[in-house]
């Protein structure tokens, strides 16, 4: 499918939000690779995160923080449609848990066709090397993508 359409279920998107979710690797593993796709659509306000933070946790609960990116106001309003990787090589820690957390970008600078508005985030794909699937490339659980339901 079209890689820049909202509703293809190989992106999952958030609006003027931080965006954080868990995958829970099966077993321990030590995580050599992750890479991340992002999505800019520059007219439509929707543009690369302001950082994105991996922790790895062998409990679930307590995570370290093994990589984090973060990403100029110049990198992240850059003009254009175009999707990118984010890659953290080199990673070699180990975890059962990979927690992944994503900054919004902020209010559009006074200088974008929107300016003074929120924007949107959009990831695809989430490669783990290795992957908690038998070797094969994982993808970003569905359940990362749906809202959570207010108690």
């Amino acid at each position: 499918g079209d890689v820049y359409k909202r509703q293809d279920s190989e992106w999952c998107g958030w609006y003027n939000q931080d965006i954080s979710f868990i995958i829970d690797l099966q077993k321990e593993e030590t995580i050599h690779k992750v890479t991340i796709g992002c999505i800019t659509n520059y007219g439509m306000a929707v543009h690369i995160p302001k950082y994105i933070r991996l922790a790895l946790s062998n409990d679930g609960t307590i995570f370290t923080t093994v990589r984090e990116k973060t990403f100029t106001t110049d990198e992240i309003f850059r003009e254009g449609i175009r999707t990118e990787d984010k890659i953290f090589d080199n990673i070699n820690a180990t975890g059962k848990y990979l927690k992944v957390e994503l900054g919004n970008p902020g209010i559009c600078p006074k200088d974008h066709v929107r300016p003074g508005q929120n924007t949107w985030v959009y990831i695809c794909l989430l490669y783990t090397s290795p992957s908690p699937r038998d070797r094969q490339k994982s993808r970003m659980p569905s359940s990362a993508c749906k809202k959570k339901k207010k108690k």
